[in-house]
């Protein structure tokens, strides 16, 4: 779902939730993971003596903004083992100066790691 509906806009955001799995390192996303992605265009603004406002052109873009929505539920449905499988995650977040990401859609906009 696109939400600047104006082409050209001050940003893009993509919200989706599909089947193809979404892989961050070595973790696989169950099925059904929301992904929502925005970009917004950075602009400089020069003041033009004798006029009023601004004049604003695009000189670029921000980084991409991921949020990755999903249930978290243990591969064996344990309450321990689930707490286990997230301090592990949390452990090599920690220690990863990125994460490689793996989705056919994010990825076909350029976004390889997180960080």
């Amino acid at each position: 779902m696109l939400l600047d509906p104006t082409p050209g806009g001050s940003f893009l955001a993509v919200t989706g939730s599909d089947l193809d799995p979404v892989k961050i390192g070595d973790y696989r996303c169950p099925r059904g993971t929301k992904v929502t992605i925005s970009q917004e265009k950075n602009y400089s603004k020069t003041t033009v003596p004798g006029r009023e406002g601004t004049i604003k052109e695009v000189v670029g873009f921000h980084d991409w903004q991921l949020t990755i929505e999903f249930e978290f539920i243990s591969n064996t449905g344990m309450q321990l083992d689930a707490i286990s499988e997230l301090r592990s995650i949390k452990s090599k977040w920690m220690k990863m100066d990125s994460l490689e990401i793996v989705h056919p859609k994010i990825n076909t906009l350029g976004i390889m790691k997180v960080f």
